[in-house]
């Protein structure tokens, strides 16, 4: 809940938080944003039946109202990971009056938080529109009136939309970051990294065979990967943490490493013959197309067939998060907390485990020592490192490679940037790299000081700790 509260407080088990409140905040629709909207909100994750949240909560035992600005969360164990997991989008805060009245219209279409800005419109695929909100406690300091984020632009516009003004911002896929650089547009390495990787069931043929897990990952060749997709802007990793980040295990770079005769002796040797094993493999259309021709190409090279089945959001989405896929491609950015990235990613619920609810006991005890150790304690790594260690051994997730999302911003951005003065009914437009969209901001922006458009340096900062 971050600029919600003004602090935290662990028992000296740390088995209990006790969060502090600001006072007089609301929601959107006027609701209080107190400790019993607080409570409501974590005794929803439990109560809903298509939460996404209670892995990530699930050491969450109770959420006790202390009084009317403090809210206390009984934890199951120790778990020093919670103030991650309050301070990023898993601790963002519905308006209880807007859930109890129309919950799908809340998650569809009509959000109701205590953020800075207010769902205006949203055009599912197209567009939504954010405006600035009075009533935010720190709206002095909000210093644009609109945000218009777009959906589905294209890619091969881009270039000409930041030149012209029309766009302003946008996250960059690999093959453009030459000709943007070549018309003179600003591109900004930010630090900040995805992953793609295919999740494959146990639960299901030919996935509940070992032999067919290990011998994908020995068929995988994630420098492919690197060069074809991201043009050398990627880094070649068989696990879905980057080196530099907290859960990046040293050893896994030499462990099932690519080998092309290797997966063919895993496969005889456990009876399997060329052609034998053939799978579909299910993927957002748009997003996943590219990674999906290069697994079905390397995977047909020791005798696997992939069958490419693209869906809609929607379609994927049922499939993914209910867990009735064999197998998907999918790719994400980390978590705040690293114990719920390595969670997500393969525990018994996590929301990136397509093997859901299998989970081996040793990462179980893995994670639950992980969360326990304090986050300056000298072991906080190590502890975190042997969990990950363990989750990709025994889990199913087969990592593909890891990759930075550049940022580029047009002349006209630059240009505001420098200026000490004032502009008026600015707009800008920033695309992401998977799923292109942009984003469009207008009001009477003050370019000085906190209002200035950030630096290079800034935006770096920025979005490193974001992810």
């Amino acid at each position: 809940m971050p600029d919600l509260a003004t602090g935290f407080d662990y028992n000296d088990a740390g088995d209990a938080v006790t969060i502090h409140l600001k006072a007089g905040l609301t929601f959107q629709d006027g609701t209080p944003v107190n400790a019993e909207a607080v409570k409501f909100n974590i005794d929803r994750i439990f109560s809903q039946k298509n939460s996404a949240l209670k892995a990530v909560y699930a050491d969450v035992n109770d959420a006790v109202v202390v009084d009317d600005a403090t809210v206390r969360l009984d934890l199951k164990q120790t778990d020093y990971q919670i103030p991650y997991l309050l301070a990023e989008k898993t601790g963002q805060l519905a308006s209880p009056t807007a859930v109890q009245k129309d919950p799908t219209a809340l998650n569809a279409g009509a959000p109701v938080g205590a953020g800075p800005f207010i769902v205006e419109e949203l055009i599912p695929g197209d567009h939504v529109t954010l405006k600035k909100w009075d009533g935010y406690w720190n709206a002095a300091n909000i210093h644009l009136d609109t945000i218009r984020i777009n959906f589905g632009v294209s890619p091969t516009t881009l270039v000409s939309a930041l030149q012209s003004g029309v766009d302003n911002f946008a996250t960059l896929t690999p093959d453009l970051i030459d000709s943007a650089t070549q018309a003179g547009l600003n591109v900004l390495d930010t630090k900040s990294w995805g992953s793609t990787f295919l999740s494959v069931n146990t639960n299901q043929a030919p996935f509940d065979n070992p032999a067919v897990v290990k011998a994908i990952r020995l068929a995988t060749n994630p420098d492919q990967y690197v060069s074809q997709l991201a043009l050398g802007k990627g880094q070649s990793n068989y696990q879905p943490f980057p080196q530099g980040h907290p859960d990046f295990v040293q050893a896994l770079t030499t462990e099932n490493t690519y080998n092309v005769d290797e997966a063919k002796k895993t496969l005889a040797d456990a009876g399997i013959t060329p052609g034998q094993i053939s799978f579909d493999v299910q993927y957002l259309t748009g997003n996943f197309d590219k990674a999906g021709e290069v697994l079905k190409a390397q995977l047909a090279a020791v005798g696997i067939t992939v069958n490419l089945n693209g869906l809609d959001t929607a379609t994927w989405a049922k499939g993914y998060y209910g867990k009735t896929f064999g197998a998907s491609l999918f790719g994400w950015v980390g978590r705040d907390s690293p114990v719920s990235a390595i969670s997500d990613q393969y525990d018994s619920l996590g929301v990136l485990n397509l093997s859901s609810p299998n989970v081996s006991p040793e990462l179980t005890a893995a994670l639950s020592k992980a969360r326990s150790t304090p986050l300056d304690a000298p072991d906080y790594e190590t502890n975190l490192q042997a969990a990950a260690k363990i989750g990709y051994e025994t889990a199913s997730n087969i990592s593909l490679y890891t990759y930075s999302t550049p940022w580029r911003w047009g002349p006209a951005c630059r240009t505001c940037r420098l200026s000490t003065g004032s502009s008026t009914g600015r707009e800008c437009t920033s695309a992401t790299s998977s799923r292109v969209s942009s984003v469009r901001l207008t009001g009477a922006v003050r370019l000085t000081g906190a209002a200035r458009l950030p630096s290079p340096a800034a935006v770096a900062t920025r979005q490193q700790r974001s992810r």
